[in-house]
């Protein structure tokens, strides 16, 4: 998708929120960072 960016969370699988918690969420804050 264009202006898309992908995030690999280590250890994660199919429920990476509960798999790498503290990852997943770091990656969420960084894109609601991005947003105007």
């Amino acid at each position: 998708m264009a202006g898309s960016t992908m995030v690999l969370i280590p250890g994660a699988a199919h429920a990476a929120i509960y798999e790498n918690a503290p990852f997943a969420n770091r990656a969420i804050l960084d894109w609601a960072k991005t947003l105007k």
